[in-house]
Formats: structure tokens, C-alpha cells, sequence
């Protein structure tokens, strides 16, 4: 038996994957215009940036908390301990 006594085209490709019709050309050019493609590469780098600082940030004052705390109880401790203050415009102090 043959092809042709079969019904097969010999001229028609056997698989779908040899009938693209330019479709991995196309993909091709596709793939390197959006490699080279620069047009959001400075948000993407700001936005890197601030992440990482953020990061930083937190690890600095996650382990800097203690301290941090120490100073501002010690200011609200002298605060609160501060004595009697005169008033702005000529007043008497209150006790």
C-alpha cells in the first residue's frame, strides 16, 4: 500500500510541529525585541533599591530595639522628672 492509497498527502507535513508557517521565526523576533527591550529597566531598578533598603531598615532597627527603647524612656523619664516650668509671656511658675 501507498500513500496515496491511503488518502496521505506526501506534501503536508506529518506533525504540527513541522507546520509552524513562520510561527517560531515570529516567537524568535518576538524574544529578542523583548530582551532588548529597556523601556521599564529603571522602575525595576528603583523599585530593587528601595526593597533592599527597606530591608535593611528593619534588620537595623529589629536589632537596634533595645537601645532605641532605652533612650527614649530615659527622655520621657526626664521629662516627666523635669521641674516646674515659667510660662511663655511674664507668668508665674506652677507648681
Amino acid at each position: 500500500m501507498s500513500q496515496d492509497d491511503v488518502g496521505v498527502d506526501a506534501s503536508t507535513p506529518a506533525t504540527s510541529h513541522e507546520a509552524d508557517n513562520g510561527q517560531g521565526e515570529k516567537m524568535v523576533q518576538f524574544w529578542n525585541s523583548f530582551w532588548s527591550d529597556e523601556s521599564g529597566q529603571g522602575l525595576t531598578e528603583y523599585a530593587l533599591i528601595i526593597g533592599l533598603v527597606s530591608v535593611a531598615l528593619v534588620l537595623l532597627l529589629t536589632a537596634m530595639s533595645n537601645q532605641l527603647g532605652r533612650v527614649f524612656n530615659a527622655i520621657v523619664t526626664e521629662l516627666s522628672n523635669a521641674g516646674p516650668t515659667q510660662q511663655a509671656v511674664g507668668g508665674t511658675a506652677t507648681p
